[in-house]
C-alpha cells in the first residue's frame, strides 16, 4: 500500500508558524493527502499540498463564485497568467463542487512563512479581481 505524501518538517514548521500568526488554536494536522486546509470566512478554503515529486508546494485558494453567470467565468479565468502576484504562474481551475480555485506552486526550499503569507495574498487579490 502506498504511503500519502508527506511535506519535510521545514514545511510543516511554516504551517504550524502560519497557524501561529492566524491565531488559529491548535496544532494543524495533515489531512491523509499529506496536505493542509484552512477555512476563511472571506478569503476562501486555503489548501498546501505536496506536489508529486515533493519538490514544491501546491497552494490553492478557492472561493464559492459571487455570481454563476457566463462573464463571471470568464473574468475567473482570465486572471490566470504568468505574471502574477504570487512566486509562480497563477492557475485557474473549476472545482467539482462549484468553487473557482486559484493555484500556483512554490518551490520547498523557497517556502517561508513571508512566501506563504504573500502567496495568499496574491490568490485572494486575483479572487477580488475577477469579481
Amino acid at each position: 500500500m502506498a504511503t500519502a505524501r508527506q511535506f519535510p518538517p521545514q514545511i510543516r514548521q511554516t504551517v504550524e508558524a502560519f497557524a501561529a500568526s492566524m491565531q488559529l488554536s491548535g496544532v494543524p494536522k495533515p489531512a491523509q493527502d499529506g496536505g493542509y486546509s484552512f477555512v476563511f470566512e472571506h478569503s476562501g478554503v486555503l489548501s498546501l499540498l505536496p506536489s508529486s515529486d515533493g519538490r514544491e508546494v501546491v497552494m490553492a485558494l478557492g472561493r464559492r463564485p459571487v455570481s454563476d453567470d457566463e462573464d463571471s467565468t470568464r473574468r475567473f479565468l482570465l486572471q490566470a497568467s504568468l505574471e502574477a502576484m504570487t512566486s509562480g504562474p497563477l492557475h485557474a481551475a473549476l472545482t467539482g463542487n462549484g468553487m473557482f480555485c486559484y493555484a500556483t506552486r512554490i518551490p520547498v526550499d523557497e517556502f517561508d512563512l513571508p512566501t506563504l503569507e504573500a502567496n495568499l495574498k496574491g490568490l485572494a487579490a486575483a479572487h477580488e479581481a475577477a469579481q
